[in-house]
């Protein structure tokens, strides 16, 4: 997934239960804070989440107004009903996967537009949970993709789950609290023996090498959602997804 965007693409964290330090910093100390954090979370958990709203037009196979199906040597063929290459044309003009992961939800709905005219669901078209965009009585229309008359707008991308964002209002609090009230012990404490003043601390290459913060909320997250420490999600490509422009929201 991308880099979060303007509006943090779906890192949203809920500040409301933060402590004095927060409501006492400035507009943009919190804005920083929270932007420092979601970078951080988004990084260690593998990019993997995170939001986009994009707008699409789709790249159509072109499909020959009528075909038919040849004579068949083969009657076991014949009689199995595979479909000819036409055939799988056709379904190809019908069927468009688009270039996800895609949300679909009430929150987050997809608009197909083809003209000026928005196409309404279920009765046009329909999308499968396979990301195939499905036009049910005809093929998509062929369209010059420099001069798009057929476009799909959809959110892109995965949501980020509440621990996610949980994770990130910890840690962008705990970024205000430190420049409020400076601790006497370095940030990357580990363990404290209070009777013998023994203290133990992570290097920097057990941070970078093992991708911990120090911050339970956060490190619970990342050791869940991306415990092989992935440096991004993987990814399916085709000559298909190719071939799809993107254009401006």
């Amino acid at each position: 997934m991308t880099e979060p965007s303007p509006g943090l693409g779906g890192w949203d964290p809920d500040m409301s239960a933060a402590g004095p330090e927060w409501q006492a910093a400035t507009p943009a100390q919190q804005q920083a804070a929270i932007e420092a954090a979601v970078r951080t979370v988004w990084t260690l958990s593998g990019c993997q989440y995170g939001t986009a709203e994009v707008l699409v037009a789709p790249w159509v196979p072109y499909v020959p107004p009528y075909y038919y199906r040849p004579y068949a040597l083969n009657a076991g063929l014949w009689a199995s009903g595979a479909p000819t290459y036409m055939e799988q044309r056709v379904d190809r003009g019908r069927r468009l996967l688009l270039p996800g992961p895609v949300v679909d939800d009430d929150a987050h709905p997809i608009t197909v537009t083809i003209g000026e005219v928005v196409l309404p669901r279920g009765e046009e078209w329909e999308f499968e949970v396979t990301g195939h965009l499905t036009r049910r009585a005809a093929a998509w229309p062929v369209q010059d993709l420099n001069w798009p008359t057929f476009t799909v707008r959809f959110t892109r991308g995965r949501l980020v789950p509440l621990d996610g964002l949980v994770a990130v209002a910890v840690l962008a609090e705990r970024r205000i609290r430190s420049r409020a009230k400076p601790s006497p012990l370095p940030e990357r404490t580990r363990d404290v023996q209070r009777q013998g003043v023994s203290v133990s601390v992570s290097t920097p290459e057990e941070v970078r090498d093992k991708g911990f913060t120090g911050v339970k909320e956060v490190d619970d997250f990342v050791a869940a959602v991306n415990p092989d420490r992935l440096v991004a999600p993987p990814a399916v490509w085709s000559p298909e997804l190719a071939r799809h422009r993107f254009l401006r929201p």
